[in-house]
């Protein structure tokens, strides 16, 4: 995991880097958190081409994501089956589903 604070449109150097750190000794899946998102489809594709690429797994979260997931794990406590948020992105990564 990751976070960037960044004011600006997260980008391929930032998912490169990430992707960099991980391997099949530490890990094929990465999360990377963000303030917000301005393109979706743009960076979905960046982290398809990584996919396809390195067979690696990105999921970038931003604000919006993480206050759903938050509020989703106050809201089913004991929790049984949260983080739909982040299924969905994961989903939209591996299978290309759609939102």
């Amino acid at each position: 995991m990751e976070c960037k604070n960044f004011g600006s449109e997260i980008g391929n150097p930032e998912l490169d880097q990430l992707a960099m750190r991980l391997s099949s000794t530490r890990g094929m899946f990465g999360i990377l958190f963000c303030r917000s998102i301005e393109d979706s489809s743009k960076l979905l594709d960046s982290c398809k081409a990584i996919l396809a690429d390195d067979r690696k797994y990105l999921v970038v979260i931003d604000d919006s994501d993480l206050e759903a997931l938050v509020l989703e794990v106050k809201n089913e406590f004991p929790v049984t089956s949260c983080f739909s948020r982040l299924k969905e992105r994961f989903k939209n990564l591996a299978f290309g589903a759609q939102s």
